[in-house]
């Protein structure tokens, strides 16, 4: 088992940039795009259809609160 030094309620920063070649953002990819993320469905951990629930600390809230907007 390999351990991490990561807080409970971490957010996950494994895509933090996406570089996408004007052509290809023009020519469909960004409606596809904005179209799937418009899918991620935000809610109670409780409810299984929902990709991400409540965060831990408030600089997590906070920083997710930036990520989405």
């Amino acid at each position: 088992m390999i351990f991490a030094n990561f807080p409970l309620g971490q957010k996950c920063s494994a895509l933090s940039r996406l570089y996408v070649s004007k052509y290809v953002w023009e020519t469909g990819f960004k409606i596809q795009f904005l179209e799937e993320i418009a899918k991620i469905k935000v809610g109670p951990c409780t409810r299984w259809d929902n990709f991400l629930g409540p965060v831990m600390y408030v600089l997590h809230t906070t920083s997710v609160a930036v990520a989405l907007s």
